[in-house]
C-alpha cells in the first residue's frame, strides 16, 4: 500500500519541512496538528518534534517524515488488533509494573556499578584466574606468535632490510621498525602477540605458514610473484591446547569483572537489607 496516495496527512508536509528548516521553536499545544488517525489512535505534528537531522534538506525532511507515519500506521494497526485479542488471563497491569520495576533496578544498578566497581585488574589477579581456569580454554584453532615482514619486490635495500633483520643488536631493531613503518606492505615484530593462522593468512601465503608447521622452522625467508617475506615463528600452539594467557587476556579480564559486578551488586543489596531491617521498616504479615 503505498502511503502517499492512502492517507489524508501530506497536506501538514509543507508546515512540517518549513518548520523544520526554519528550527522554530516547537509547536505550543493548541497550534498541534493532527497528522493520521488509526482507530482510537492519533498521530500529532508534535510527536515529530526531534526527528529531523540537522541540517536536513527539504527532500530528505519528506521521505524522513513519510517513512515514519508509514511505520506509524503500520505499527497502530497491529496494536489495534493486538489489543483486540488480550487473552482474558494476561495481566497487562501486573506485566507493566515488572517491567517498571525491573527498569527502575537495572538503572539504580548501573548508577551503584558505575559509581563503585573497582574496574582496575592487577597482572596478579589476572594469572591467578588463569591458573584457576586455564582448563577451561582449550583452542578451536592453530594460533602462533611470531614476527615478520612483508615488502614490495624489489624491497627497498633488500640487503639493509635482511642486516637489520638478523641482527640483535637493539639499537638495530628500532631501525628495522622505522624500515618496516617506511617500506613494508605489513609487519608484526612484538615477540608477545599471538595470531590465528586465519589473521596471518590475510598477509601470508598460508601454504608457507604450513611448511613451517610441518618442517618445524622457526623462521625463514621466501617470496613469491608480488612480495618477499620475512618470518620468525617464536612458538605454536594446536587446537586442544591449553590457550596462553596473552591469547585470552582480554576474555578473562571481562569474566573477572562479571564477578565483580555480580558480588558488588549482592553485596549491597544485602546491605540495603541489613539497613532496613535496622531501621524497621521492613515489616512481614504472615499467617
Amino acid at each position: 500500500m503505498n502511503i502517499r496516495s492512502s492517507y489524508s496527512f501530506l497536506f501538514v508536509l509543507p508546515l512540517l519541512l518549513t518548520a523544520s528548516a526554519c528550527e522554530e521553536a516547537p509547536l505550543l499545544p493548541e497550534e498541534d496538528k493532527l497528522i493520521a488517525q488509526v482507530y482510537n489512535k492519533s498521530l500529532y505534528l508534535s510527536d515529530l518534534e526531534g526527528l529531523f537531522p540537522p541540517a536536513a534538506s527539504a527532500e530528505d525532511s519528506s521521505l524522513i517524515i513519510n517513512g515514519y507515519i508509514e511505520r506509524w500506521v503500520r505499527d497502530a494497526v497491529l496494536l489495534y488488533e493486538a489489543e483486540q485479542n488480550i487473552p482474558q488471563d494476561l495481566n497487562i497491569d501486573k506485566l507493566v509494573k515488572d517491567y517498571k520495576a525491573s527498569l527502575i533496578k537495572y538503572n539504580y544498578e548501573k548508577i551503584l556499578v558505575e559509581s563503585t566497581l573497582d574496574s582496575v585488574i592487577s597482572q596478579t589477579e589476572l594469572i591467578a584466574f588463569y591458573e584457576e581456569n586455564k582448563e577451561k580454554y582449550l583452542l578451536e584453532q592453530t594460533i602462533l606468535r611470531c614476527k615478520f615482514v612483508k615488502t614490495a619486490l624489489p624491497a627497498p635495500d633488500a640487503r639493509q632490510l635482511r642486516k637489520l633483520w638478523e641482527s640483535k643488536d637493539k639499537t638495530d631493531q628500532q631501525a628495522l621498525v622505522d624500515y618496516c613503518s617506511t617500506f613494508a606492505v605489513a609487519y608484526a615484530l612484538s615477540d608477545s602477540i599471538w595470531y590465528t593462522l586465519d589473521q596471518l593468512a590475510t598477509e601470508i601465503p598460508l601454504s608457507q605458514l604450513e611448511e613451517i608447521q610441518r618442517s618445524y622452522s622457526r623462521g625463514g625467508r621466501f617470496s613469491d610473484d608480488n612480495y618477499q617475506y620475512y618470518v620468525q615463528v617464536l612458538d605454536w600452539k594446536e587446537p586442544s591446547d591449553i590457550a596462553p594467557l596473552q591469547f585470552i587476556e582480554e576474555e578473562a579480564k571481562k569474566v573477572i569483572l562479571r564477578k565483580r559486578i555480580t558480588d558488588l551488586l549482592e553485596d549491597k543489596k544485602e546491605e540495603m537489607y541489613e539497613t532496613a531491617l535496622k531501621n524497621k521498616v521492613i515489616q512481614l504479615y504472615l499467617d
